[in-house]
């Protein structure tokens, strides 16, 4: 095996293993502080790209209680409803972040159209 094989592979493991360390790395920040709304959505995403949609929606549910106009956690939300079939409310979700101001930085309102669009929808 060559050095760059051998690279690429740990590139793959690492990619496979990363959704499951954010995870386990929110969670901990969780622990720390119960009130920090982004933790909550950003585990919402790592559980989404594991699969785990309804854990997702819980953690989702949590960020909006804490910060209600949070448009990057709406968009976690609308994914994980999107994996579960769900495409009025994963629309529902996109939608209503495509209306919020977005922070310096971040791109929710180019997230939301795209993923609206993957669902076949319009804005």
């Amino acid at each position: 095996m060559n050095e760059g094989s051998l690279g690429q592979e740990y590139i793959v493991l690492f990619e496979d293993e990363a959704p499951r360390l954010e995870r386990e790395d929110y969670g901990a920040a969780i622990r720390c502080d119960p009130y920090h709304a982004n933790s909550y959505s950003n585990r919402a995403f790592a559980y989404y790209k594991l699969g785990e949609y309804e854990k997702g929606i819980a953690d989702c549910e949590r960020a909006i209680a804490l910060r209600p106009n949070h448009s990057n956690t709406y968009i976690n939300r609308g994914h994980c409803f999107a994996g579960l079939g769900n495409t009025e409310r994963a629309a529902s979700d996109f939608r209503f972040a495509l209306g919020r101001p977005c922070e310096p930085g971040e791109s929710e309102r180019k997230e939301a159209l795209e993923a609206l669009r993957s669902l076949g929808l319009d804005p």
